[in-house]
């Protein structure tokens, strides 16, 4: 009965992820991107529904679908990567070096090739012996490498999307909605699956028995795929474009890469008098979608300039430098009686500031205090 509950989770799970990939299939939008995601859905689907194959003994009336899932499993790490790389800067297609990820999918397809054309009375010889004798030393090579591949591409993805943020940073005021936060936890949640997978696979080689062993990582990837889902109600930008900063709004600075800006050590403290200046006399922070290029404008500097500027001269990127003036003035206006009426989120969004969190948080880690605290010690 439990086992059957559990096929049932299953086969919902993978039904809403074909659901979710025609969805993505059919959007114009992003395209590149959600048909990436449309691919993991549809491979995620195929791989819930080999564990009901497996689970309920279908293989023994259908065995030429034995081993199907061998070869997809090592497309999960590629296609998820490549999915992050789409959404975060802005690809309209993949590039030639993107296809090479898929070279240990095709390799172990064109290794198990022979073993796919069989027939099903051969393949089903083959499956009855690894029951009984466990996995020859091709399959258990194989299946081995599966997992260091699927936590590596992990690991790419949160450096990537890493990335992005510091990116975002360089050219937004305020990152909200477009911060890829929603891919850092589904990305998260991918690591929580190969997290159980692999954990469950080390403890099946140290010879011990864990209730369920077949079923729990079926069972993290269909609350993978039903988070997917979820999300897809709550995060639009699921299924429509995030901006991307680009490297002529400001991409993520080196020092070496100011080496020939041409500012002299003069020119650049002008220009960072002359961008205090206006920040302090239009009061721009109080925009709170300012960018990088508005800013620019504002001040007659050239982005590049700009940037070199904020980093090398205030020491910080645009998102911190403007986030500074923007708590400067939530400061100010706490010690003002004429403001006492309003409360802190009034004053942190007139002074700038989209968001609770982002302001609280910028609030704390330039001041110490909470907001509250600060205005109760010195009101």
């Amino acid at each position: 009965m439990f086992a059957e509950l559990i096929n049932t989770l299953l086969i919902l799970g993978a039904g809403q992820g074909v659901f979710l990939a025609l969805i993505l299939a059919t959007r114009h939008a992003n395209s590149i991107a959600n048909r990436l995601l449309a691919v993991a859905m549809l491979a995620f689907s195929i791989f819930l529904l080999q564990g009901v194959y497996y689970a309920r003994g279908s293989y023994e009336a259908f065995p030429h679908f034995i081993g199907v899932t061998t070869p997809l499993i090592f497309v999960f790490g590629p296609i998820c990567y490549l999915y992050a790389k789409a959404i975060s800067e802005g690809d309209e297609a993949l590039g030639r070096t993107d296809w090479l990820h898929f070279l240990p999918a095709i390799g172990v397809t064109l290794w198990f090739l022979p073993f796919f054309l069989e027939n099903g009375a051969s393949k089903l010889t083959y499956l009855h012996a690894l029951f009984e004798h466990g996995p020859p030393r091709d399959l258990a090579i194989i299946e081995a490498l599966q997992y260091p591949q699927g936590i590596a591409y992990v690991v790419l993805t949160i450096r990537l999307l890493r990335r992005h943020r510091a990116r975002l940073k360089e050219s937004y005021s305020s990152t909200e909605g477009i911060d890829l936060l929603w891919l850092r936890d589904l990305t998260l949640g991918v690591a929580a699956v190969w997290t159980v997978a692999t954990g469950l696979f080390l403890l099946e080689i140290l010879g011990v028995q864990v209730a369920m062993n077949g079923s729990l990582t079926p069972l993290a990837v269909a609350v993978m795929v039903y988070g997917v889902g979820y999300m897809g109600l709550r995060q639009p930008e699921i299924l429509h474009r995030t901006p991307a900063p680009t490297a002529s709004t400001g991409a993520a600075p080196e020092e070496a890469e100011y080496a020939k800006s041409g500012l002299t050590p003069v020119q650049a403290e002008a220009s960072m008098q002359q961008l205090r200046r206006v920040m302090e006399e239009k009061r721009l922070f109080l925009r709170g979608q300012l960018t990088l290029p508005e800013l620019a404008e504002a001040t007659g500097l050239s982005l590049h300039n700009l940037s070199e500027v904020i980093n090398t001269r205030a020491g910080e990127n645009f998102y911190d430098f403007v986030n500074r003036y923007r708590v400067e003035e939530v400061k100010r206006r706490l010690l003002d009686p004429r403001s006492a009426h309003l409360t802190i989120l009034a004053l942190a969004e007139e002074s700038g500031f989209n968001s609770k969190s982002v302001f609280n948080a910028c609030f704390k880690e330039r001041t110490g205090l909470t907001p509250s605290r600060y205005r109760a010690e010195r009101v």
